[in-house]
């Protein structure tokens, strides 16, 4: 879907925007109950949100509760060590 919609695909288009803009609410769900100091998106959402990050700002501002703070949103590249660094860290706390 992501190559068809960088092609120009307005199918393909309209179903990242559709995926970006829940994206967004997904976020604010999240800002709303933890109140995070910043969000990081990464892996598997990173082509979404970069390619429609109007949709998604705008599922986030929808969403948002106004009372919350904005916490920044960096989109982050995707490296592969990132899931070995996770999987270290998790390991670590659990021996701690």
């Amino acid at each position: 879907v992501i190559a068809r919609a960088e092609a120009g695909d307005p199918v393909a288009v309209h179903a990242v925007e559709q995926a970006a803009f829940a994206l967004g609410a997904v976020v604010a769900q999240l800002v709303n109950t933890v109140d995070p100091e910043k969000v990081v998106i990464t892996g598997e959402g990173l082509a979404i949100a970069r390619m429609a990050r109007a949709s998604m700002e705008l599922g986030l501002a929808i969403h948002r509760d106004p009372a919350s703070e904005a916490a920044p949103i960096e989109v982050y590249d995707f490296r592969f060590a990132d899931y070995a660094w996770s999987a270290a860290i998790n390991a670590i706390r659990h021996i701690l």
